[in-house]
């Protein structure tokens, strides 16, 4: 299995890939079960237009800790990418994703959802080193066609940001989820 992660906050041009190697470890923290695993990822550079990426090949670990109660989910997302290769006239990537998220999921298929898509570039000192958005988003579970579908709309304040970075975003997806057959 290959998952394609396409992080909003971050510049569009930012290809990250999950690769299948993961370990899992479940640990029981209280009397609820904690869901943490870990896995490799790497960064693609899919863009020459310096603007829109680093024209770096990137790579470190990535973790998740997640907990479920009753209606809520959260936990927290985080990853590391250093630069092994690429384009030599740029900087080398230095760069961790930072994912906080709390949900909550009503019985009639709504979720409700706050937060941030932090990103923190170790190769700037000062003002510029983070971006730190605040998201929140309301999600309905329904169908699309046959099949079950996720229709979500968003949006988020940037409460920390470089003096050239965004100030502000808005997010709509649709997610179709493809079930198993057993």
């Amino acid at each position: 299995m290959l998952t394609v992660v396409l992080p909003t906050s971050v510049i569009p041009a930012l290809l990250i890939v999950t690769l299948p190697v993961s370990l899992k470890l479940d640990a029981v923290i209280d009397p609820l079960p904690v869901l943490l695993e870990s896995a490799p990822v790497v960064s693609v550079p899919s863009t020459t237009v310096p603007t829109l990426g680093t024209e770096k090949w990137s790579a470190g670990p990535t973790a998740v800790v997640l907990k479920q109660e009753g209606g809520l989910t959260y936990g927290a997302l985080v990853n590391q990418v250093w630069s092994f290769a690429g384009n030599a006239s740029r900087e080398d990537v230095s760069q961790m994703f930072l994912q906080p998220f709390l949900a909550y999921t009503t019985k009639d298929a709504w979720t409700y959802t706050i937060q941030s898509e932090s990103t923190g570039n170790w190769q700037i000192d000062g003002d510029g080193r983070w971006n730190v958005p605040i998201n929140l988003a309301v999600a309905k579970l329904s169908t699309f066609g046959t099949f079950p579908a996720s229709y979500q709309l968003g949006g988020g304040y940037f409460v920390v940001h470089p003096d050239n970075g965004a100030t502000w975003k808005i997010r709509a997806a649709i997610t179709i989820l493809m079930p198993r057959k057993k």
